[in-house]
């Protein structure tokens, strides 16, 4: 089913959705203003509860995960990411991004461009990320994502984090820096 209004929304400027205080040093919406941190969130969250989970520990919210410790095997958490490879993880997260799932109708999905406010138009269909923190692994995975293949590899490798991805044609990997 295809919902029946498809037309990208005329999205606002910061300033006129944002409403700084500079006196109290705080930031409010405006009215009708909405904010969506829902990945970012479950990312910060993540980062948050392994904290809470002890030294050999996993918590993943779906698609944002961070572990701690050893794991079960005694070699660090066995991870998967997009591209069906895999890392061992001793301390840090992997975050997956993607079109692939929570889809309806022919071209709608839940990632959505802040730029039009429609569901993102990407040559990619999933973004893995590997990083010390949930929060930087969603915000960098999200990003590819929306940046598409080209600008998205840029985007990453610049970063230095290792990375997998899923395109309509291919999976990539790219490689992890000597230093981490």
């Amino acid at each position: 089913m295809e919902p029946a209004h498809v037309n990208p929304l005329t999205i606002p400027g910061l300033p006129d959705v944002l409403i700084l205080d500079q006196a109290t040093r705080s930031a409010a919406l405006a009215p009708s203003a909405a904010l969506d941190l829902g990945g970012i969130v479950k990312g910060a969250l993540a980062d948050i509860l392994i904290d809470e989970l002890g030294e050999d520990a996993v918590c993943n919210l779906g698609g944002d995960l961070r572990v701690r410790g050893a794991g079960p095997e005694g070699d660090g958490w066995h991870i998967a990411l997009c591209d069906r490879s895999a890392v061992a993880l001793t301390d840090g997260a992997v975050c997956t991004s993607g079109v692939t799932r929570r889809r309806w109708g022919h071209s709608m999905h839940h990632l959505i461009d802040p730029r039009t406010g429609m569901p993102a138009r990407t040559d990619l269909a999933e973004v893995s990320v590997v990083t010390d923190s949930a929060l930087r692994g969603e915000v960098y995975a999200k990003s590819a994502m929306l940046l598409g293949a080209a600008a998205g590899i840029a985007f990453l490798e610049a970063r230095g984090v290792h990375y997998a991805l899923v395109s309509a044609v291919t999976a990539t990997a790219g490689v992890l820096p000597a230093a981490a």
